[in-house]
C-alpha cells in the first residue's frame, strides 16, 4: 500500500470511488477546479483504491474535503495510510490541526474519524437537503 501524488489521468478513477463511497459525491464538474487542493491517491496491489483531498487554511489548519477508500478495500488500513500521509504533510508544514466535516447521517465515517483520533467540535456546513454536518478536529503539532 503506497500513497502517491495525483495525476490528471487518475481523475475518472477518483470519481468512481467518490460515487461508490459518499452519499454526497462531488458532481463531475466539481472535479474541474481542483487546483486549490492537494490530492493524494492510495495504491494497493496495482489498483487505485482510495484518495484524500485537502487544502491549507488559515490559522495553521488543513481542511480535509475527502478521505476515502473504495468499499471493497476498506478493511486494509487504507484510510489510516491516507491520514498518516496528511499528518506527515502537516508536520512538515508546521500545521497545528486537521479539520474534517462529516454528514450527520454518515455513521460509518463518524465512527471512523473518531477511531482515528478526531474529536467533534460542533456543527459544520448545512447540506443541500437541509441536513447538517459535524465538524471534527485533530491536533497534529502540539507546539504550534
Amino acid at each position: 500500500m503506497t500513497v502517491i501524488s495525483f495525476k490528471q489521468e487518475m481523475l475518472v478513477l477518483l470519481y468512481d470511488i467518490d460515487i461508490r463511497s459518499y452519499d454526497w459525491p462531488w458532481h463531475p464538474e466539481g472535479w474541474d477546479d481542483i487546483s486549490k487542493y492537494v490530492l493524494r491517491v492510495l495504491w494497493t496491489a496495482n489498483n487505485l483504491t482510495g484518495f484524500s483531498v485537502f487544502r491549507f487554511a488559515a490559522n495553521s489548519r488543513i481542511i480535509i474535503s475527502k478521505l476515502t477508500v473504495h468499499p471493497l478495500y476498506r478493511d486494509g488500513g487504507g484510510v489510516e495510510s491516507l491520514l498518516k500521509d496528511i499528518e506527515n504533510t502537516a508536520k512538515r508544514q508546521n500545521i497545528a490541526e486537521l479539520r474534517i466535516s462529516i454528514w450527520e447521517h454518515d455513521d460509518f465515517r463518524i465512527k471512523e474519524v473518531k477511531s482515528l483520533g478526531f474529536n467533534a467540535i460542533g456543527l459544520g456546513v448545512s447540506l443541500p437537503d437541509g441536513s447538517d454536518s459535524y465538524e471534527f478536529m485533530k491536533k497534529v503539532n502540539y507546539g504550534c
